[in-house]
């Protein structure tokens, strides 16, 4: 592996470490995982996918048609958008840890 794939392995690691955390410490991970299921999975996270498969495809026809900033900018809304929807569409609130992290990113 080159360095550059190391670093983003590890970027990736070091993801899911903190979100086993922040699972431990809201609901701790054996009650999280009791009853999950892939269909129930699936049936949550295809419309937040979809949305966020049509925004990956609009930000990469953008990149190439505005400044970085306004292209990072828009980049960080992806997260906020798939927030909402899963509010909208199928009810769940946030945590408040999970609005903390939502704030830290919009004002970060």
């Amino acid at each position: 592996l080159t360095a550059r794939k190391r670093q983003q392995h590890g970027h990736q690691l070091c993801k899911l470490g903190l979100a086993l955390v922040v699972i431990q410490m809201e609901r701790g991970l054996r009650r999280s995982a009791k009853g999950w299921t892939i269909q129930n999975s699936l049936r949550g996270a295809a419309i937040p996918a979809a949305s966020y498969a049509v925004q990956n495809l609009l930000m990469l026809h953008a990149y190439h048609h505005i400044d970085f900033i306004t292209y990072s900018l828009l980049n960080q809304t992806k997260l906020l958008s798939t927030a909402l929807f899963v509010y909208l569409v199928m009810g769940h609130r946030q945590s408040r840890m999970q609005v903390v992290a939502l704030l830290m990113l919009v004002f970060g």
